[in-house]
């Protein structure tokens, strides 16, 4: 949702002449234009996790789910801190940008939020021992992609289901990291964490190639045309 703005514009001189007008106002002689953005999480019933990408304008719990409040039964933060909406009760006050939370709710819901998005790569203080991330993407990623930057202090990541994302025993039963989702997370030392991007590239990997080989061709009734480039190959493959 895009908040509208007009600019007048000279075509003669190919320029913005500085003049504006937004929802009516005019002779502005600077805009910020801002966006709006919609998330809808949704919420199982009892216990979850969950987290947002966004910066509500109003970040209270009691604001967030005003709309659904006959559902929440109460939401944690990851140092104990409450909203009980039964008992008019809220420790935590406002959420804080990249950490995560965990509701237990009496019905099935969907939050929904409006705000600003924060940048993917914003700084999240993680405390040493275990704490509740957040997850800033708008995409899911592979969990052992968007944690790398933190690979020497982490020793464990958890969702709300019980799977978890294990370094020290190659584990990774999580998968992917998604939007909408908190994790529990251990780590050995606090530090300060940024997601990296969700382009797949992990510096100083190592992958090995392992041909696969099938002894009879199946036909599947559909085809694909694949290009390789002939500076690919140290030598020309043939038939």
């Amino acid at each position: 949702e895009i908040i509208p703005a007009y600019v007048d514009y000279d075509s003669s001189v190919g320029s913005v002449d500085g003049q504006y007008s937004c929802d009516g106002i005019a002779g502005l002689t600077s805009l910020l234009a801002t966006s709006i953005v919609t998330q809808n999480i949704s919420l199982n019933q009892g216990w979850s996790l969950w987290s947002t990408y966004l910066e509500p304008e109003n970040g209270s719990l009691e604001s967030m789910f005003e709309e659904m409040i006959s559902d929440v039964i109460m939401v944690k933060d990851q140092d104990g801190n409450v909203y009980w909406p039964e008992f008019d009760l809220n420790s935590i006050g406002n959420i804080t940008n990249g950490l995560g939370y965990q509701i237990k709710m009496s019905n099935p819901n969907e939050l929904s939020i409006d705000g600003l998005l924060i940048p993917f790569d914003y700084d999240i203080s993680v405390n040493n021992g275990w704490g509740i991330m957040g997850y800033l993407h708008q995409d899911c990623f592979n969990t052992e992609d968007m944690l790398s930057p933190m690979i020497d202090n982490l020793i464990i990541l958890k969702d709300d289901e019980g799977n978890v994302y294990w370094p020290e025993f190659e584990l990774n039963s999580i998968g992917n990291m998604c939007p909408g989702k908190g994790y529990r997370i251990k780590t050995s030392a606090s530090t300060i964490f940024s997601f990296p991007s969700g382009d797949g590239a992990r510096y100083g990997d190592v992958y090995t190639e392992r041909p696969v080989h099938f002894s009879d061709p199946i036909n599947t009734g559909s085809n694909m045309t694949i290009g390789l480039p002939l500076n690919a190959w140290e030598s020309t493959p043939s038939i």
